[in-house]
């Protein structure tokens, strides 16, 4: 997943887990998606962000989608931002010896300021539209050699994601593999 907060990764995430697990193991069924959001959550389920442990709750959320690609997990997603392309390094790597398909879906990369204003009120981390702003205009393209590595990158229009038709509905596919 690539995106700024509130465009519908996760959402997106769960939708994918759903189809490719076709319901199938139902309290598991998520169990494949990885984000590091979730090592911001006290055990009451309240989330609090802390500068301070970004770098480690991202090695934490690769690390753990390490395992689950070592365990053969059917399904693995890595739901962050991912806004640098060096962000997708160590997921790419740890697929790069598998048989894995790789699919990015990049989401609202098209964004106007009407739909990241959206995104900023509906955004569970309460991220303000200044900050989504920011990180939409630092979002980097994928590299020549990451480029290689994946089988199919979706981008899905801002105006998808703000009404909720982040269903699959892709604006166009590339196909990267040579």
């Amino acid at each position: 997943m690539r995106g700024v907060p509130g465009s519908g990764k996760s959402s997106l995430a769960r939708r994918l887990c759903d189809q490719g697990l076709n319901g199938r193991g139902s309290r598991q069924r998520y169990l494949g998606i990885c984000s590091a959001d979730q090592y911001f959550y006290d055990q009451n389920g309240t989330y609090h962000f802390e500068a301070s442990r970004l770098v480690e709750n991202h090695a934490r959320n690769l690390w753990r989608f390490r395992r689950l690609v070592h365990y053969r997990w059917p399904l693995v997603i890595c739901d962050n931002t991912n806004m640098y392309s060096w962000m997708l390094d160590g997921y790419l790597q740890a697929l790069s010896e598998t048989d894995y398909q790789i699919d990015i879906y990049e989401l609202a990369g098209d964004a106007s300021i009407r739909q990241l204003q959206q995104f900023a009120a509906r955004n569970q981390h309460q991220v303000s539209l200044s900050v989504i702003q920011n990180m939409l205009t630092h979002l980097e393209p994928v590299q020549p050699d990451q480029k290689r590595m994946i089988d199919h990158y979706y981008r899905i229009s801002a105006e998808n994601c703000v009404n909720g038709i982040v269903v699959c509905e892709y604006s166009h596919t590339t196909y990267f593999k040579y």
